[in-house]
């Protein structure tokens, strides 16, 4: 939400306590996710400008910058844009050079997703990637997502990777987003095994279900997505190499 802070506009995270007291596996959650920020200094990611507790409520309070334009699924779908190429690959590239430097710090978003994604600027997009609420250390994932065979993260974003997630696995939700902008339409939205059934759905991404490329596309743009997208992990390029695939993707003719 917005809110104002020393003076300027900022955004409040509110994670309220509804039972009187956090949970040990909530509270851990939380402090998960306050460390993740206070490792973070990228201006393609969110930063953590400051984070207090109310003693009386429990209530966490996280504050970040305020970024007018609101997310790329707010620009999209409330707005109506249709982002040019130029547009489209610098967006692409900034969320890249995000993932470069947290995967350098061995940091796995595993939610990337429109929602997910601010923008910076009304000309010229730009990315900053945000909550942190699910991400984890890439030491943490192998032990925290197999728990009960719980999978978390959006369904339709979600890289069939379990309980092996890896960097790549924020490639593969990357795929969906290039996706999703390039057709500007909600992935899987017609989709009446996901509506009736997200498990039968995740398991039949597991087993190579992907979105079609209907309509106009580029063949190196088909081409990347569905690298991205691959079943195998060790298939999918990294983000360096991503930013270097869109790279050559923008010097093409349109």
């Amino acid at each position: 939400m917005r809110a104002e802070w020393n003076q300027q506009d900022i955004a409040l995270k509110i994670i309220a306590n509804h039972s009187g007291t956090f949970g040990i596996s909530s509270l851990r959650k939380i402090l998960s996710e306050i460390n993740i920020l206070r490792k973070i200094n990228h201006p393609r990611c969110i930063s953590l400008l400051a984070c207090y507790r109310n003693e009386l409520s429990s209530n966490f309070y996280l504050i970040s910058p305020y970024y007018s334009q609101g997310s790329l699924h707010h620009l999209l779908y409330k707005e109506n844009k249709i982002l040019n190429k130029e547009n489209f690959c610098l967006l692409l590239k900034d969320i890249c050079e995000g993932l470069i430097y947290l995967h350098h710090l061995d940091i796995l978003h595993m939610d990337l997703k429109p929602q997910n994604i601010l923008i910076d600027g009304k000309k010229e997009y730009r990315a900053i990637i945000t909550d942190f609420g699910i991400s984890k250390i890439k030491r943490e994932t192998k032990s925290s997502s197999s728990q009960a065979g719980v999978v978390k993260g959006t369904f339709t974003y979600l890289a069939p990777d379990s309980p092996n997630y890896s960097n790549k696995s924020d490639i593969f939700s990357l795929a969906v987003i290039m996706w999703e902008i390039h057709y500007h339409k909600v992935p899987y939205e017609d989709d009446l095994d996901f509506k009736m059934d997200a498990s039968k759905f995740f398991s039949d991404v597991k087993n190579g279900k992907r979105l079609p490329f209907n309509g106009l596309i580029s063949t190196t743009l088909r081409n990347i997505i569905s690298l991205c997208w691959s079943k195998d992990p060790a298939e999918r390029p990294d983000a360096k190499q991503l930013k270097q695939l869109i790279e050559t993707y923008e010097q093409e003719n349109n």
